[in-house]
């Protein structure tokens, strides 16, 4: 069994404040075991798509073109990581979405 996995975290449209908590979370809790983190999120509110990058503790965000007419505004977000907790990561990304407001 492998220790180094990788973890696509997929929802829809995400609140910006909820998703700075979680990248937050994400930094505190996991930062030795997180090596690698990519997305592209749909933010609420938002017609450009948000790009999210980084290594380990330190990550970038920028906004990047929008959106198309009639494409699906879909957050995925790939964490590559050691051990990480799969079901529990799932559930905090879920809670970003507008929809659990």
């Amino acid at each position: 069994h492998d220790e180094i996995s990788s973890l696509l975290l997929e929802a829809g449209e995400v609140d910006l404040e909820r998703i700075d908590a979680f990248v937050q979370l994400l930094f505190h809790e996991f930062g030795e075991q997180l090596l690698r983190h990519k997305g592209i999120l749909a933010i609420a509110n938002e017609d450009r798509k948000l790009i999210f990058q980084g290594v380990q503790r330190i990550a970038g965000f920028d906004y990047g073109e929008c959106w198309e007419p009639g494409e699906r505004r879909c957050s995925r977000i790939v964490l590559i990581g050691q051990q990480l907790p799969e079901a529990r990561l799932r559930e905090i990304f879920l809670s970003c979405t507008q929809a659990s407001r």
